[in-house]
């Protein structure tokens, strides 16, 4: 039996200061520069993952590229909360919530009026024979103009709380086509015109995964193709008869959220898009965009020209 005889090393720890006992516990060169390499190994991995995500999630959003008209509105103080144009661009109609204005293609002023009567205008757009349809808390309503001077003034439906629309002067002509879109609570809805007034054909899917929060702020519709901008300034296509969408792209980063912000968005003949937005402490401003040859949505012939939607002048 017995205890096993200690070691002379042992027997010599116990006489050792401190700081000599301690070497003993010392990790290596050879070890340190092992755990640094798995380490920057490591780093290298995530950088990996991080670049692939990143590649999916940025590289592929298109940014638009366009350039800024020079267009300037009569009032340049006034706020612009809804905007459409007409096909060919020579006439615009802007809102800034409490009247309404028709401009020319340089910005000046054609026409002001008032819409909604006592209540507030929620956005505007021109309708598929010219007039003038402005969103109202208590429904849609048209103004007709003619010779620049409003002649008629008529509710075409009781839709209450459309924060914005886009009518399709240019419809395909499909037994279930949709003859304007609007926007309620973050909701896209399909509408068409019967010869009895407006009525809601249905909702339409929305592009963004159930995970994304962004809130649709405008959008257009020319030829079954529809355009959505969000609040975080992507702008979304979808062709409206396959239910198909492509995007997201990415409008031209001219500052912070706070500096710049894009406001609305309209679409004329020939592929051609219109923003307006608005630079911190200026004016707005208008901007000329062609649509990109990005995506793989069905073809749609856009060289459509017809004098006779255009604004009565």
């Amino acid at each position: 039996g017995g205890e096993p005889v200690a070691g002379v090393r042992s027997f010599l720890f116990q006489f050792e200061t401190t700081y000599e006992k301690s070497a003993h516990f010392r990790p290596s060169a050879d070890y340190l520069f092992k755990v640094a390499m798995a380490l920057v190994t490591l780093f290298w991995i995530l950088a990996l993952i991080w670049s692939f995500w990143f590649s999916i999630n940025v590289f592929n959003k298109i940014t638009l590229t366009g350039e800024r008209v020079d267009w300037q509105m009569p009032q340049p103080w006034r706020m612009v909360k809804s905007f459409g144009c007409e096909l060919q661009g020579t006439h615009f109609t802007v809102t800034d919530g409490y009247t309404v204005q028709v401009l020319n293609s340089d910005g000046s002023l054609f026409l002001h009026f008032e819409a909604c009567g006592d209540g507030p205008v929620l956005a505007v757009d021109f309708g598929q024979g010219g007039e003038v349809i402005a969103c109202c808390e208590k429904g849609t309503q048209s103004t007709w103009i003619e010779n620049g001077k409003v002649v008629r003034q008529q509710w075409v439906s009781n839709f209450t709380m459309l924060t914005d629309i886009a009518v399709d002067r240019t419809p395909l002509e499909t037994d279930d086509h949709i003859d304007a879109l609007a926007i309620r609570n973050n909701q896209l809805l399909g509408i068409v015109f019967d010869p009895t007034g407006w009525r809601i054909f249905g909702a339409l899917t929305l592009p963004q995964n159930k995970d994304r929060t962004e809130e649709i702020t405008a959008l257009a519709i020319r030829l079954g193709r529809a355009l959505i901008l969000t609040n975080s300034d992507e702008v979304f296509e979808m062709d409206v008869p396959s239910g198909m969408w492509a995007g997201p792209m990415l409008l031209p980063t001219l500052g912070s959220k706070v500096a710049y912000d894009w406001i609305s968005v309209c679409r004329l003949s020939g592929a051609r898009w219109r923003f307006v937005g608005q630079p911190s402490a200026s004016p707005i401003q208008l901007w000329a965009f062609s649509r990109p040859p990005v995506n793989n949505l069905p073809p749609r012939k856009d060289d459509f020209t017809n004098q006779q939607l255009t604004l009565a002048a």
